[in-house]
């Protein structure tokens, strides 16, 4: 299927981020999580900082709810985020 082989295309450490964030309610986070195997790759890369790192999901999505704040605040209407996987 061409969905799956595009899904291949997402880079680990991406994959580990949308699994953290399905623990949030940030809209989609679930079904992005989910559509790309991201708890899979989890596993395979947390190991035994999985408990750790879940419990980040709170700095996630309070990163993304003031950025979204921050958006509407000031009415901006266009926004380049540059993954830079730093």
């Amino acid at each position: 299927m061409v969905q799956e082989e595009a899904y291949k295309k997402i880079s680990t450490t991406a994959k580990l981020v949308a699994h953290i964030r399905a623990f949030t309610d940030i809209p989609f986070a679930k079904e992005i999580a989910a559509a790309s195997g991201a708890e899979t790759d989890f596993q395979t890369l947390a190991g035994k900082s999985a408990e750790f790192m879940t419990q980040s999901a709170f700095n996630l999505e309070a990163r993304c709810k003031t950025t979204d704040q921050i958006i509407a605040r000031y009415h901006i209407t266009q926004v380049l985020e540059i993954a830079a996987g730093l």
